[in-house]
């Protein structure tokens, strides 16, 4: 049985019909964190004409996609030809969502973490791992693997960052069931939410939320990582080159990997740049001096920036902007300008955004090879 999906179409052509170009579908399985780029899979896929639109008019595609493939494939691709056969454009929609995706992946296993005696952090013991934590902030300060440390930490902090002075100092409590240790932060003068929750296997998981109302460049959580210890990354997300607020069109959905960079613009041609933000982040592998670092968000709109570009010579209205810290995941990013205009005057996705209300996530992080 055929799943019947629709696409809708837009003829843009002045004299061709849309049934005299064609169209080529995949049905695609997606590498997980553990895999190699060059694993993903195409389950199903065909060819076939497009539908009998007129130049200017709007119109439906019913690609046949088989039921059975539909439910175990992670994307859905759609090549454009013309006439000539020669390719238009090519399309891709993710078929799970993240929270599915990070299901998938998660998996915990092994004996109860513990909770080590430490006088000034929490320490948990997970599998191989020791998480320390702040006593009184619940931040992460690093993780402990056997004798070597793993740099990896000083947060999660709330970007931009804010001043305050906490009425009622918080409190970080260490909460210890059966299966999990928890360290939950009250009274924290910016979180609404900050819980950590140490699973078995080295798994970590953290639950925030906080409150922002205002204009902002961006907005979101950063963590620290030194930079120079960063070698490259591999992301399920849109890809490969990294987006602006006003440049999110060009990227597409799948699985890449890029290497370490870092420098000014118009300096060198080593492209795509490493440093940016990234959109549509399901799950990144930073490859590091320290061993794989895989992140994991469970929410779809969510956008992941790793350090900062150097600015390059006088540049004016497209000075770049990025939030404190080195790992950095986002609700919000900044735009970008050009030389000659900022980027409020480019149009409405120019404009910073109005945060307003309550904003959450849900990450996992796993230090060493899943």
């Amino acid at each position: 049985h055929n799943f019947p999906l629709s696409i809708p179409l837009e003829n843009r052509f002045d004299f061709t019909s849309l049934k005299q170009c064609s169209f080529d579908w995949q049905l695609v399985t997606l590498p997980r964190p553990s895999q190699p780029v060059t694993e993903e899979q195409i389950l199903a896929s065909g060819n076939m004409p497009g539908p009998n639109v007129p130049p200017h008019k709007k119109g439906w595609l019913h690609p046949p996609l088989p039921a059975e493939t539909l439910g175990t494939a992670d994307l859905f691709r759609l090549t454009a030809r013309d006439p000539q056969g020669q390719t238009l454009f090519t399309w891709s929609w993710k078929l799970k969502d993240n929270r599915t995706t990070a299901a998938q992946i998660v998996h915990p296993g092994g004996s109860t973490p513990k909770v080590l005696n430490n006088d000034t952090s929490y320490a948990i013991r997970s599998g191989s791992f020791v998480f320390f934590f702040d006593k009184r902030y619940g931040i992460l300060q690093h993780v402990m693997q056997g004798d070597h440390l793993i740099p990896f930490g000083k947060g999660p902090f709330v970007v931009p960052v804010r001043k305050a002075t906490p009425r009622i100092m918080p409190v970080t409590r260490v909460v210890a069931s059966d299966t999990a240790v928890s360290v939950i932060t009250d009274h924290h003068p910016f979180f609404r939410t900050l819980h950590w929750t140490v699973l078995p296997g080295g798994w970590l998981q953290l639950d925030y939320a906080f409150r922002y109302e205002g204009e902002v460049d961006y907005l979101g959580i950063s963590f620290r990582y030194p930079e120079d210890r960063m070698e490259g990354m591999k992301w399920q997300g849109k890809g490969p080159y990294r987006v602006w607020k006003n440049r999110l069109k060009g990227a597409t959905m799948g699985v890449w990997e890029n290497r370490y960079n870092s420098f000014a613009p118009a300096t060198a041609w080593d492209y795509p740049e490493f440093p940016g933000y990234y959109a549509g982040l399901a799950w990144v592998v930073l490859d590091t001096d320290d061993g794989p670092i895989t992140l994991i968000t469970d929410r779809d709109s969510l956008f992941f920036r790793v350090y900062r570009q150097p600015e390059g010579f006088e540049p004016h209205h497209a000075r770049m902007i990025w939030p404190e810290g080195d790992i950095s995941f986002l609700h919000a990013i900044p735009p970008i300008g050009t030389k000659f205009l900022d980027p409020g005057r480019l149009g409405p996705q120019g404009e910073k955004t109005k945060a307003t209300g309550i904003y959450k996530g849900r990450l996992y992080f796993y230090f060493g090879a899943l």
